[in-house]
């Protein structure tokens, strides 16, 4: 009897024992990298964005659409979880990160773990209030909503470019297409307000490219006329047929205006097609 009454209270104390240091432990864990791992993503209404991303191994990326990708690391001090930001991608290659004067930046998880705030002691830095999301709303977001965020995949830096190539190659080709169609409509509004030039806006015209003649070598200005730099592509390309008459004839003494016929040029842009 007095054996069994032992054991039971052996066993009572052995409970409480257990449950207290469970209860101390809960109590007194330390945070670690693991609870900081995650997607982040943060929006500003001047159609901006940023996101980060920390990983299981303490890698952090922080990706700004207006001031570049920056990779580093977190690490927890006094409790604290910072972060370290080491490397920066720059047009295609990687160097210090401009970002390394504010670290270290102290990130801390707040609204039940569905917000972070990413503060530095740098004055020049202002808070980001990120929020936690899956990594299936972090896909979409940055291949959707923010396709000026450069990645980092543990090797290499991936642009919005090269994480979707066809769908670059689609959006690349509808660009140029409008690009067309913007050049032909311009074209078609420059070639009518020319064939509807009277002969004394011509001659103000070919005046203001005679002065041009004597401001410039003439290979300056067959470069401007070629690039349609001066009037437009269409004036310039028939400017650059009579480019020897206009240079021959001059300006008129007199009326500081060009002082050569302008017959053949008015037939050319009456004819234009």
């Amino acid at each position: 009897m007095e054996h069994t009454i032992k054991k039971r209270l052996w066993l009572l104390a052995m409970v409480f024992v257990l449950a207290l240091a469970t209860f101390t432990g809960c109590g007194a864990r330390k945070p670690g990298i693991r609870d900081y791992v995650g997607y982040y993503t943060l929006f500003f209404e001047d159609s901006y964005n940023i996101a980060m991303e920390i990983r299981k191994d303490g890698t952090v990326v922080y990706m700004n659409e207006r001031s570049g990708s920056h990779r580093g690391t977190i690490e927890i001090e006094e409790d604290v979880a910072v972060i370290y930001l080491l490397k920066e991608y720059d047009s295609g290659r990687e160097k210090n990160s401009s970002y390394a004067k504010y670290c270290p930046l102290t990130l801390k998880l707040v609204n039940s773990g569905k917000q972070g705030m990413l503060s530095s002691e740098h004055d020049n830095w202002i808070t980001d209030s990120f929020d936690v999301v899956d990594k299936e709303t972090f896909d979409y977001i940055i291949n959707e909503d923010s396709t000026g965020l450069v990645l980092y995949d543990g090797k290499d830096w991936l642009t919005w470019e090269d994480r979707n190539p066809e769908l670059a190659a689609e959006r690349e080709a509808e660009r140029l297409r409008q690009q067309e169609q913007q050049q032909a409509e311009q074209r078609d509004r420059e070639m009518s307000w020319i064939r509807e030039m009277s002969e004394e806006d011509l001659r103000m015209y070919v005046t203001e490219l005679s002065y041009l003649i004597e401001d410039v070598e003439r290979d300056e200005c067959v470069a401007i006329l070629e690039e349609g730099g001066f009037f437009g592509e269409v004036m310039d390309t028939i400017m650059l047929r009579y480019l020897d008459e206009i240079e021959k004839n001059g300006i008129d003494e007199d009326t500081y205006l060009y002082a050569g016929d302008l017959s053949g040029i008015l037939k050319d842009i009456r004819n234009l097609e």
